[in-house]
């Protein structure tokens, strides 16, 4: 006889982040990357428990605009129907809680909806599983400093661990260092990430 005779079910999850660390991005860099972030979002129609769901980007870094803009175009063709039971009641909730919210259209899918993080708490708490997003900027004098205080949010106010992204160009992570690099990482809290590439590749 088990102890305890109650079914227990359970769900991996997480409020996830990207990490865009500031670098000498070209036209090429924005777009490949686009369409990373693109994946790493609405990979399984954006149903995917490691799907990120928070960017966090330097404030004033110039190119997040056109990364910004090339990413809202990548997700506005991906129409692929929202299976997933739940998901407009959660998205509803995701936008009234956004102060202005950027909806992007996705044909007969439910849109896109785009938020600041510090617009709501529950930004940082609960997980929207579907095609909700929001976007923290943070202040930093350097590559490093941003990195380091992005680890910070990460690790102190966003709910789970799961798994965290992080975008960073070779030239800059080679300007930091490996030494410091490799220190600042260490520092990440979560059970999967990838750095340049999608923590979502293990999906579940």
């Amino acid at each position: 006889m088990p102890l305890n005779p109650r079914r227990v079910t359970s769900e991996l999850g997480g409020v996830s982040p990207t990490i865009i660390v500031p670098g000498p991005w070209s036209e090429a860099d924005i777009a490949f990357q686009a369409q990373q972030l693109a994946t790493q979002k609405m990979n399984n129609g954006g149903f995917n428990c490691v799907a990120s769901q928070v960017l966090i980007l330097q404030q004033g870094w110039e190119p997040a605009t056109a990364l910004l803009n090339q990413l809202y175009r990548l997700i506005a063709a991906n129409t692929r129907p929202d299976y997933y039971p739940g998901a407009e009641n959660r998205l509803t909730d995701f936008r009234l809680r956004a102060r202005q919210p950027l909806e992007i259209a996705r044909g007969n899918a439910l849109p896109l909806i785009v938020a600041n993080t510090d617009d709501d708490p529950g930004f940082c708490q609960q997980e929207v599983f579907g095609p909700g997003l929001s976007v923290t900027r943070l202040e930093a004098d350097s590559a490093e400093s941003f990195l380091r205080q992005a680890i910070g949010y990460a690790n102190q106010r966003l709910q789970g661990t799961l798994g965290a992204n992080i975008v960073i160009h070779p030239r800059t992570r080679k300007a930091i260092g490996r030494k410091r690099f490799n220190a600042l990482i260490a520092e990440l809290r979560y059970g999967t990430w990838r750095s340049t590439a999608g923590a979502g590749w293990p999906s579940c």
